[in-house]
């Protein structure tokens, strides 16, 4: 009796020995197999050193990091806000300029009027069909992060409800997946950085179609009322050149003046008639172009623009290159574009390096859901299981793949992120540029507004005095004998010519205030008050 107890006891030892022996060897083989290859440990070595090696070289770029979400507004909202900055203006003012040009029929009747600049310039934000264009492109765009959002939602939610789920004997039902599969701040946070930047593209197009229209509308205001004024100019001229013939017609009749003398009076007569003509043509050119800038008929009534000139007061080198950097739309759009490079980057670390160099464990669920499983194994239901696969069949320990071959998996990746920094560097270089050609172009402006502003001065203020003396003193020395007809005749073109010079000067000085916004990015609200 007792050697067979001993017995007993001693194969029941050896039976536990032999299975704690096969507990051990399975849980050394699952371990080996877990253990990183060595080409994982060469990759993450030369990762480290690649990464190294690019800091030393070159200045780091700052990765941008994720921005807190602004608030939610309405497409008219945002528009209005926008088109504020553009115009200095409080988006409730705004607003109530807009609505009453917004209908066509009641922007008709004001421009049929005598309208001024304002009133073109609101017009040109509502009914310029380049502005309304890029309009509704940016608009187009505000759905794009709610698009991305909602797709990632729906792999996820395929993820957590085919791969993710734990209906394992004795554990409850739990649909929600155990870990994230990237860390933060995610491909989703990344992909809606990239999505905000390429709205603030397109907000800056917007900006950039108001901009250039309101620049063209502004100046084909201006000459528009050049035209309007040479034409009022040209009229007087008229008038004074046959009082002109009625003084030498008296001189002629006492032969005090030849008949070339009137020949020479009654051609300078024919001449501004003609240029009379000449510039109502012209006007009715200006006109049309003006209602295409509004998608009107090129005939559409159009009434005459206000008479009043922008206010010369120039403003400072320093603050006028301050204003530029900030809001100049081409240097936020280059911005938008090295941001957009820089996430790009971080995207393409995230997807794809090997996940141990963002923070996880080789041990963890998960790790690599998208990978197949060997040939027989079982799969879960939906992540590609053939057809007759058997749910009941093992599955691989949490986070462990089957070996492979060692090939460089990640060395494509690596050269793509490498040659994403030095685009990187490229956008960089390129936004120096851009904020160099606009420190440049603040101090062109302003040149060319001095320019013109004393060239009006000069005019206004020498030329035009003069010239009119001039015509004065020779007409009076003409009556009396003292002067001949040549010298009135060119003292009289002196006189015209200072008029239409002053008109000229005029409206050039106009027409180079109107370009500030081409430098700083906004249009001063005391140009449309």
């Amino acid at each position: 009796m007792k050697p067979t107890i001993i017995q007993s006891a001693a194969v029941t030892v050896a039976i536990l020995f032999a299975g704690c022996t096969a507990h051990y060897r399975q849980g050394l083989e699952v371990w080996r197999r877990a253990e990183p290859l060595s080409f994982t440990r060469k990759t993450m070595a030369w990762v480290d050193a690649a990464d190294r090696a690019a800091t030393a070289s070159q200045p780091a770029a700052k990765l941008p990091s994720v921005r807190e979400d602004r608030p939610t507004t309405s497409p008219q909202d945002a528009f209005l806000d926008m088109a504020g900055r553009f115009f200095e203006m409080e988006p409730a003012a705004l607003a109530a300029r807009l609505e009453k040009l917004r209908d066509p029929a009641q922007a008709a009747r004001v421009l049929a009027g005598s309208f001024t600049l304002r009133d073109l310039l609101t017009a040109v934000a509502l009914h310029n069909p380049s502005v309304k264009a890029a309009r509704d492109r940016w608009q187009a765009t505000l759905s794009q992060f709610s698009q991305a959002d909602y797709l990632d939602q729906l792999v996820n939610q395929y993820r957590t409800f085919t791969r993710y789920l734990n209906v394992e004997t004795g554990k409850p039902l739990n649909k929600q997946m155990e870990q994230n599969f990237f860390p933060y701040p995610s491909t989703i946070a990344l992909k809606g950085e990239m999505i905000r930047e390429e709205i603030r593209m397109a907000e800056l197009e917007w900006q950039m179609a108001l901009r250039d229209a309101a620049i063209e509308a502004g100046t084909s205001f201006f000459s528009y009322q050049y035209l309007g004024r040479t034409e009022a100019t040209t009229a007087e001229n008229v008038t004074l050149v046959g009082g002109l013939i009625d003084v030498v017609n008296d001189r002629y009749r006492s032969g005090s003046a030849s008949q070339a003398d009137l020949l020479r009076v009654q051609t300078e007569l024919e001449r501004q008639r003609n240029m009379l003509e000449d510039i109502q043509s012209e006007r009715r050119s200006a006109a049309a172009a003006i209602n295409a800038l509004l998608d009107r008929p090129a005939k559409a009534p159009l009434g005459p623009p206000a008479a009043g000139d922008l206010a010369p007061v120039p403003p400072s080198l320093a603050s006028l290159t301050e204003s530029a950097l900030e809001r100049r739309q081409e240097v936020g759009q280059q911005a938008a574009r090295l941001q957009s490079a820089a996430l790009a980057i971080r995207l393409g670390e995230v997807m794809n390096r090997p996940l141990a160099s963002q923070g996880y464990s080789l041990f963890e669920r998960g790790m690599m859901p998208e990978a197949e499983m060997p040939d027989g194994a079982g799969a879960p239901a939906g992540a590609g299981m053939s057809v007759g696969a058997s749910m009941t069949e093992s599955r691989r320990p949490y986070g462990l793949e089957a070996k492979t071959q060692e090939r460089p998996d990640f060395a494509q990746a690596e050269a793509y992120l490498t040659e994403m920094r030095r685009r990187l560097a490229g956008e960089q270089a390129t936004l120096n540029q851009v904020k160099a050609q606009t420190r440049s172009m603040a101090l062109a402006y302003l040149q060319d507004l001095d320019i013109a502003r004393r060239e009006d001065q000069l005019i206004r203020e020498i030329v035009l005095p003069h010239s009119r003396s001039a015509y004065e003193a020779d007409l009076a020395a003409y009556t009396t004998g003292q002067v001949s007809f040549v010298d009135l005749l060119d003292a009289e073109r002196g006189l015209l010519d200072a008029r239409l010079e002053l008109d000229r000067a005029r409206r050039d000085l106009n027409q180079t205030l109107i370009r500030i916004p081409a430098v700083s990015g906004s249009l001063p609200a005391a140009f449309t008050r």
